[in-house]
């Protein structure tokens, strides 16, 4: 789709190799390109898959559709710059600003096309790049999970403000606590020395703290996902922790919260 659309724009060009006296020629090819771009857009815009507004290909369209409505009004200018009325020093003067307007939009329409396209090519090899690796990452963590049993799910926009937040949920048929023991089974030799452990009001351990850091950048990496599944499931482990070490909390008094 945009490739031939780019390809009418820049055949609608071809109108200012026509002779400067014949004005109706070169409106006649520029609003031909003009139809024919509206016509293959409406054509197979119903054929593509419907996504949001404002894609790539739709401001490579609009991009086309504005140089062709550029062209447009410069032929319809060029009628007022003719000077076959006009005698001596104001007919040459019309035809020389004539001709510079048309040098001028000529060259800002081949540097406009030729600086999308290359911007359009390293773009799309840049997505291509983090595309290709966020997928890879993706994939690390779902093994992780299918190894532990978990399951990932998005958390909504409202948690904590992170978009997209992946988090971690025991499998059905399991509790949390079950999943926290498996975890802790399976991840015992990888703490030994740490002094991961805290209680409810222990300060966290250095490894946690450089794990939480951890993931809160690979958070701004991903834009809002958590791509660390260790990470995830030390923090889920510490509220498990602190929701064991409340509810052993008795409360002083009958006004006093645990």
């Amino acid at each position: 789709v945009i490739l031939p659309i780019t390809c009418l724009s820049v055949f609608a060009t071809t109108s200012l190799l026509v002779p400067r006296d014949s004005l109706g020629e070169r409106l006649a090819i520029t609003l031909s390109m003009v139809l024919a771009s509206l016509a293959f857009r409406y054509t197979f815009i119903e054929r593509v898959p419907v996504v949001s507004y404002l894609t790539l290909m739709d401001k490579i369209i609009l991009l086309n559709f504005f140089m062709l409505a550029l062209l447009l009004a410069a032929d319809i200018s060029f009628l007022f710059l003719d000077g076959g009325s006009d005698a001596g020093e104001v007919a040459t003067r019309k035809l020389e600003i004539r001709q510079d307007l048309e040098v001028s939009l000529a060259t800002a329409f081949f540097l406009l096309e030729f600086v999308t396209a290359v911007t359009i090519a390293i773009c799309l090899k840049y997505a291509f790049e983090v595309n290709r690796q966020w997928l890879l990452e993706d994939e690390s963590a779902q093994s992780i999970a299918r190894k532990f049993g978990w399951k990932l799910r998005k958390r909504s926009s409202s948690n904590r403000g992170l978009v997209g937040e992946s988090s971690l949920s025991a499998p059905e048929g399991l509790t949390l606590e079950d999943l926290h023991r498996k975890h802790s089974e399976s991840g015992a030799g990888d703490e030994e020395g740490s002094g991961g452990q805290r209680g409810g009001g222990e300060v966290m351990s250095q490894a946690e703290a450089e794990s939480a850091s951890s993931a809160q950048k690979a958070t701004g990496r991903r834009g809002g996902v958590v791509l660390g599944v260790d990470a995830l499931a030390k923090r889920e482990r510490r509220w498990f922790t602190a929701q064991q070490s409340s509810a052993q909390v008795v409360p002083d008094g009958p006004g006093q919260e645990s």
